[in-house]
């Protein structure tokens, strides 16, 4: 479970990035 919280945390950051 820790590492599907890791993932998504790196998804999130990269849909601001890719956001902006």
């Amino acid at each position: 479970m820790e590492e599907d919280s890791g993932f998504r945390d790196m998804a999130g950051d990269f849909s601001a990035a890719f956001h902006e």
